[in-house]
C-alpha cells in the first residue's frame, strides 16, 4: 500500500504534537518529496507548513521563516486560506520568539482574519490566544485577560481538547503574575493534566510560558504549598477547571 503525501504529513503531525521533532522532521520531509514527485502543490504547503514547526522546536528561526515563506507563496498562488493562515502563523511565531511584538501581532492579526473568512472558530481561538499571551508580556493584564476568555470559551464550545490546556495556561499564568499563587497552581496543573490525556506536549513556543509561571507560582506559594495545590488542580476535572478558568 503506498503510503500518500497526506498521511505522511498527517503522521508528522501527531509525532510533533508528542514533541518527537526528529520523527516529526523525517515525516513531512517525505511528505515534501512525495507531493513534489506528484505535482501537489497542496500537499507542498502543508509539509512545509509542517517543517516550519520543526524549526520552531529546534529555534532556528531563520529556516522556520524559509519554510514558511515557501508554504506562503504556494499557498497565494493556489488562494489556499487554511495554508496561508498557516504560514503567515508560524511567521507570527517566528517575530514572537524573536521579541518583534508588533509583527507578531500584526501576523496574529492577518491569521485571525483568514480563519473568519473560513468561519473556522477554532484558529480564531488559537490566534485570540497568542494575541492574549503578546498583552500579557506587555503587562496589559485586563486585556490579556479577555482575550484569554475569549479564546477559552470558544475552545469550549468547540470541544478543542488541543487548545483547552492553553486557555487554562493563560489564566494560570495570569493568576501568578497577580500573585495568586493557589489559584496560579491549580490552573496550571490542571493544564498539565489536559495536556497529558490528549499525549501532547506544549508548542515550543508555549513550553516557556508555561515554564516561566511555573516557576513564579512555586515562588510565591513556597514548595510545600505549592505541591499541595499542584495536586489539587491534576485532580480536578476538566469541566471544574474550566469552570474555574472562567469564573469572574
Amino acid at each position: 500500500m503506498t503510503t500518500s503525501a497526506e498521511e505522511k504529513a498527517e503522521a508528522g503531525r501527531r509525532a510533533f504534537r508528542r514533541g518527537a521533532n526528529e520523527q516529526a522532521r523525517a515525516a513531512f520531509s517525505e511528505s515534501l518529496a512525495l507531493a513534489g514527485s506528484l505535482g501537489d502543490r497542496a500537499a507542498e504547503a502543508a509539509a512545509l507548513n509542517g517543517l516550519a514547526r520543526v524549526a520552531l522546536r529546534d529555534a532556528d528561526y531563520l529556516e522556520l521563516r524559509k519554510f514558511a515563506d515557501e508554504a506562503k507563496a504556494i499557498a497565494e498562488e493556489l488562494g489556499d486560506l487554511p495554508a496561508l493562515s498557516s504560514a503567515i502563523h508560524m511567521l507570527a511565531a517566528a517575530a514572537r520568539m524573536e521579541g518583534d511584538v508588533d509583527e507578531a501581532r500584526r501576523r496574529y492579526d492577518e491569521s485571525i482574519a483568514l480563519r473568519e473568512q473560513l468561519g473556522d472558530e477554532v484558529h480564531v481561538a488559537g490566534e485570540l490566544h497568542n494575541l492574549g499571551v503578546l498583552e500579557r508580556h506587555e503587562g496589559r493584564l485586563s486585556e490579556a485577560d479577555e482575550l484569554a476568555r475569549d479564546a477559552l470559551e470558544r475552545a469550549r464550545a468547540n470541544a478543542s481538547a488541543y487548545l483547552i490546556p492553553y486557555g487554562l495556561l493563560d489564566f494560570g499564568a495570569l493568576a501568578a503574575l497577580r500573585g495568586d499563587g493557589l489559584r496560579a497552581a491549580r490552573l496550571l496543573a490542571a493544564a498539565e493534566s489536559a495536556l497529558q490525556e490528549t499525549n501532547a506536549v506544549f508548542d515550543p513556543d508555549e513550553q516557556p510560558e508555561f515554564d516561566d509561571a511555573v516557576a513564579r507560582t512555586r515562588a510565591l506559594l513556597g514548595d510545600d504549598a505549592f505541591t499541595v495545590a499542584w495536586q489539587e488542580g491534576h485532580a480536578l476535572t476538566l469541566d471544574a477547571a474550566l469552570d474555574e478558568a472562567l469564573a469572574r
